[in-house]
């Protein structure tokens, strides 16, 4: 296990507030605009994340297993994901992928096998004081709990914001699988995607 971490180099990182940010732009997950707001901003946390990957690939050199994946030949996530996913948003993608595609060719690859990952991040939305990871608010405060602690979470600007922020309860399943949908265009590992029935 230590030799295949040490060989792929996995990175896995995920987005923590994305509630709260939507909150502070009038966003919703179940609107247009908000997918659009969505798709946009993880094209953005995928881009960022790969361009530092390949510096650090050319500082440091790739992950040892990089011919294990399709990074050398050039894969990116616009390569494979699904297409019927863009007719869920009305706006395309916005950086130079095919340059950045070039140079990962001239590279041989990246510093990491993979880069993106998100998790509900509990523990860490706590300590950074925000929402959890990718998902709406369950509420505008609860009582969070772990084998050591309870304590009493009230989300960010609940009062500031409480007409802005849209409840996990009150959005169609439909609109949050087709959230999870965008952002899974820019994940290459996995997505903890929880749905809510009322």
């Amino acid at each position: 296990l230590e030799g295949s971490a040490k060989s792929r180099i996995n990175a896995g990182v995920g987005v923590l507030g994305l509630a709260h940010l939507m909150a502070k732009k009038d966003l919703k997950y179940s609107t247009k605009e908000g997918k659009n707001f969505i798709h946009e901003l993880f094209e953005t946390h995928y881009w960022h994340l790969l361009k530092a990957s390949l510096k650090l690939g050319k500082e440091l050199g790739n992950a040892p297993w990089m011919n294990k994946t399709l990074w050398p030949e050039g894969w990116l996530p616009i390569d494979t994901y699904e297409k019927r996913v863009d007719q869920l948003v009305s706006t395309g993608t916005k950086r130079d992928w095919e340059n950045l595609r070039s140079q990962i060719i001239s590279n041989k690859g990246i510093r990491n096998s993979i880069l993106v990952a998100h998790m509900p991040g509990e523990s860490s939305t706590i300590a950074a004081g925000t929402t959890n990871s990718v998902y709406p608010i369950r509420d505008f405060d609860l009582i969070k709990t772990n084998e050591t602690m309870s304590l009493n979470y009230v989300v960010p600007q609940s009062v500031k914001l409480r007409d802005s922020y849209e409840i996990a309860w009150d959005i169609p399943m439909e609109d949050m699988i087709d959230c999870y949908a965008i952002m899974q265009k820019w994940t290459d590992q996995a997505i903890s995607a929880d749905l809510w029935r009322k």
